[in-house]
């Protein structure tokens, strides 16, 4: 009796036990691990696609993004570098610099193998670091470039001078206009300001008490969530940004919110020294000028909130205010923009879907509200693009223009070792060339206009492998959506591909044998 006794209780302990396990924490642990193995899916299915857009969102880390902003630093010259920020921070390290110039302007040189006239419009963009083009591998896309191309399009007789740097703000893009040779120099017809959200910040103090929010200390506790699940902890971080950085009900708990910069004692200095000193110039010159908002999200309560006071601020000035942010949500929303619309997943700046907008939107202006200074267009369909490399990364391989024929153009260059350490001043740039998304080293040549290829030949001594790739105007979004295209065989080293109409860029990756001087000839051919 003992023994059917105490075999007959254990199943009744054993069902109290159980019972003690709670339903409810069962089915919230099922569901927990239901919902990480989703997430994980999706990240593994994102982080190894081989399609661009798809690998542009899960390559997080993007060590490649600095690379690019430090070459672009280098192939600037000196003398336009010294307003920068950035730069400014970093004299110190600089040999032979004593003193800042107040007289420079940060003119870009972006040589187009246009002829302009005298008859020439002369159009001035002035900005910071969506002019400058921080984190573009190919300047010819960015706006104020596209914008020269769009009105040439048009059969407008026009240049655009871009003159910007980054980290500047709005008073220092005027005293560039306004007290140096600038106006003298390049004799302008219209002065253009793209307006960034953090332009009227005052340069110094304010701008020193900005600070992002960093999300890797506030967001500690999910680090195994970072490592584990990338693509979900950022879209994650994006979530808790809209809801405080970018919000107005909350943003302004945070230092790093731009939300009311444009009020109080900071709008009364921006209407002071920069709308006001603006107005007199264009009344003082005869020069026009307009002011033209850049956003860079189709949707953000942050730039509404902001943009709101600069109609207000220039009603009753001379100078043009074009607030673009509710066209940009109808042009640029969707999946199709979407990895196009900045440059990368952790970098703001605009990418090659947001420039194109700028350049349509501002040409629209221009031809509607300031056809007394365009003039009236040419007949006839525009000139045939020339044949020339303007751009390229990285900025030290001694591109060198070699004679050729007019259906062709040969380049000499030196490729670089990517075993070797490069530093731009303090910042290690190793290795010293482009790597994404390609996932090899490789030299970026960019054409000065979308060029049609028959045939590109590389040749050149102790190459042991050689692959090159191209991007291109997609005809469908009109911009080069970053696709990167592969030649296929070299056969003898000349490489063709069916594809090759409005070509931006060619990626070369060589590999050399030991001791090679890695020089080599890139030799392309039209149709």
């Amino acid at each position: 009796m003992k023994n059917k006794t105490s075999t007959g209780n254990t199943p009744r302990r054993a069902q109290k036990k159980r019972k003690r396990f709670p339903v409810s924490v069962r089915n919230f642990l099922i569901v927990l691990i239901g919902l990480f193995s989703v997430f994980a899916a999706s990240d593994i299915l994102l982080l190894s696609s081989e399609s661009s857009a798809e690998r542009r969102l899960g390559n997080m880390d993007w060590a490649e993004g600095s690379r690019i902003i430090y070459m672009n630093y280098e192939k600037t010259p000196l003398a336009d570098m010294l307003t920068s920020a950035d730069l400014k921070k970093n004299l110190d390290r600089i040999p032979g610099i004593e003193s800042i110039g107040s007289s420079a302007y940060p003119l870009i040189d972006l040589p187009t193998g246009t002829d302009y006239d005298d008859d020439t419009v002369n159009i001035v963009v002035l900005g910071d670091s969506f002019v400058w083009g921080e984190g573009a591998v190919n300047r010819n896309e960015l706006f104020w470039r596209q914008l020269e191309l769009i009105l040439r399009g048009k059969g407008y007789n026009c240049r655009v001078y871009a003159v910007g740097m980054a980290g500047a703000t709005a008073y220092e893009e005027l005293s560039w206009l306004t007290e140096t040779s600038l106006p003298a120099d390049l004799a302008p017809d219209i002065a253009i300001f793209g307006y960034v959200y953090n332009d009227a910040l005052i340069d110094g103090e304010t701008y020193e008490e900005v600070e992002e929010i960093n999300y890797d200390e506030k967001l500690a506790f999910l680090a195994p969530l970072r490592k584990l699940l990338p693509v979900t902890y950022y879209r994650l971080v994006n979530y808790i940004d809209a809801k405080t950085m970018y919000n107005k009900k909350y943003g302004d708990k945070y230092t790093g919110s731009y939300i009311s910069l444009l009020e109080g004692s900071i709008r009364e200095y921006y209407e002071t020294n920069f709308a006001a000193k603006l107005d007199a110039f264009c009344r003082d010159t005869g020069i026009p000028a307009a002011v033209v908002t850049l956003p860079n999200e189709t949707k953000s309560e942050m730039l509404k909130a902001l943009y709101a006071p600069l109609r207000e601020i220039f009603a009753d000035t001379c100078v043009n205010y074009y607030d673009s942010l509710p066209e940009f949500g109808k042009r640029c929303s969707g999946a199709a923009h979407k990895t196009n619309i900045k440059v990368n997943p952790l970098n703001n700046h605009p990418g090659s879907a947001s420039n194109r907008f700028y350049a349509e939107y501002i040409s629209e202006v221009l031809t509607r509200d300031y056809a007394d200074v365009l003039g009236a267009p040419q007949n006839g369909a525009p000139a045939a693009p020339k044949l020339i490399f303007n751009e390229w990364m990285p900025g030290e391989i001694d591109l060198t223009q070699l004679p050729s024929d007019g259906g062709s153009a040969v380049y000499s260059l030196k490729y670089p070792d990517p075993a070797q350490t490069h530093l731009f001043y303090s910042f290690d740039i190793t290795p010293y060339a482009l790597n994404y998304p390609i996932g090899e080293d490789y030299v970026k040549l960019s054409f000065a206009e979308p060029t049609d290829l028959s045939s590109v030949r590389i040749e050149g001594e102790g190459i042991e492998k050689l692959s090159v790739y191209f991007t291109r105007t997609n005809p469908k979004l009109n911009y080069d959506d970053h696709t990167v295209y592969a030649f296929g065989d070299g056969d003898e080293g000349v490489f063709r591909n069916e594809l090759t109409q409005a070509v931006t860029s060619l990626c070369v990756h060589a590999e050399f044998s030991p001791g090679a001087d890695r020089t080599m000839t890139v030799t392309v051919c039209k149709f």
